[in-house]
């Protein structure tokens, strides 16, 4: 008999290479002679770098980051090795995710995306320029602003001055004019990939605050505002 264990993470409990494990164990200590592969799988969320890792040479890396209420949080991504171009796998949910923000504390409106910005940075830091993204498992609501304030982008509001703080969901409407003349220019040689699951527009009925903010603690007036 061969079993295969293939499971993603299991939201707030265990990931994807941890249940992978677990189920591998079991299956040995009840079938000795059975054939076991463990094989975890990610759809972008949680524990997406490490499972795709896992099956390349690669190094890990730790940066000092800010979490997605702006506290300073030490968040990893990963330096793939094979071939001749290293490329960076990263994760929201390292700098951006649930994971940080307790239960009590879910706002969107109060949450950023500042400190994706900074593993990108970190991976440029690092001559990478080939990225991909996983975008599951986010506490955050705010249209990748933070990570593109981080990235260079200067946003202004209706005085014409700049917003000097990381952008959050709740202070979207804030923002009158962008400035992207000041991205890091190394982006303009980056091939960057997002990988999800979902087809979602970004506004509409369908779109992410309809339906993922609520999973981030917004009211039905948040999602609104949103």
């Amino acid at each position: 008999m061969k079993v295969i264990c293939a499971p993603d993470s299991f939201k707030g409990s265990l990931s994807a290479d941890l249940a992978a494990d677990v189920m591998a164990d079991a299956v040995r200590m009840t079938s000795p002679t059975a054939m076991v592969e463990v094989c975890p799988i990610s759809d972008g969320g949680e524990g997406f770098a490490s499972v795709i890792a896992r099956g390349n040479p690669h190094t890990l890396i730790t940066s000092t980051c800010k979490g997605p209420l702006g506290e300073a949080i030490e968040a990893c991504w990963y330096l793939l090795s094979k071939g001749d171009t290293p490329a960076a796998v990263i994760e929201m949910a390292q700098a951006s995710g649930l994971q940080w923000v307790s239960t009590s504390r879910r706002d969107p409106t109060r949450t950023t995306t500042f400190g994706t910005g900074e593993l990108i940075l970190s991976a440029l830091e690092h001559d990478v320029y080939l990225i991909t993204v996983g975008i599951g498992g986010s506490a955050t609501n705010d249209g990748g602003c933070g990570m593109a304030q981080r990235l260079g982008a200067r946003f202004y509001d209706a005085a014409d001055q700049l917003i000097q703080f990381p952008i959050t969901g709740g202070m979207l409407k804030s923002i009158a004019r962008i400035d992207v003349s000041q991205l890091d220019p190394r982006l303009e040689e980056t091939q960057i990939t997002v990988a999800c699951d979902v087809t979602n527009p970004l506004a509409g009925p369908n779109g992410a605050a309809h339906v993922y903010a609520p999973q981030k603690g917004a009211t039905p007036q948040q999602v609104d505002q949103l």
